[in-house]
Formats: C-alpha cells, structure tokens, sequence
C-alpha cells in the first residue's frame, strides 16, 4: 500500500511532463528546444539523488520524482528523427 502511495505523484509528474512538452511543442514548433527542458529537471532531480545524503529523505524523493521525465526524453527524440511517412 505505501509503496502505491509513493508511486502516484510519479504518474501525476509524468502526466504534467507530457502535456506540457506536447503543449509547447505545438505553441513554438520546435522539438529540439523542448527536449533540451524536459532534461533539465532530470538532471536536477538526479543531482539531488547524487548529492544529497540520506539524512535528507524527502529531498530524496522529490528528486526521484524530478527525475521521472528523462524516459520520455528517448520516446521524443526517436519521433524527431523519423522521417515522416
């Protein structure tokens, strides 16, 4: 039960990444620029994780959840190099 409780806002922040890129994407038609913010919580979020001792456990798991939209950053590039059909 805790560990669904923990995993919800990583699906909310998921949501959140998506719908903003794609918002975005489609406000400045440009990709490039997009994936380029999408990392930079990521790293931030990892960062945390790295640097940060386990004295401090929420900033821990705020950094795991910050850490969450790096896996669509692939899903992206692999539609931007597509050649359209």
């Amino acid at each position: 039960m805790q560990s669904a409780l923990l995993s919800i806002p990583r699906g909310a922040v998921n949501i959140v990444s998506i719908l903003l890129f794609i918002y975005v994407a489609r406000l400045t038609n440009s990709q490039a620029f997009n994936i380029i913010a999408l990392m930079i919580p990521s790293i931030i979020g990892g960062a945390m994780m790295a640097l940060l001792d386990s004295t401090w456990p929420c900033s821990l798991l705020i950094g795991d959840y910050l850490k969450t939209p790096i896996g669509h950053c692939s899903n992206f590039f692999t539609l931007w190099f597509l050649p359209p059909s």
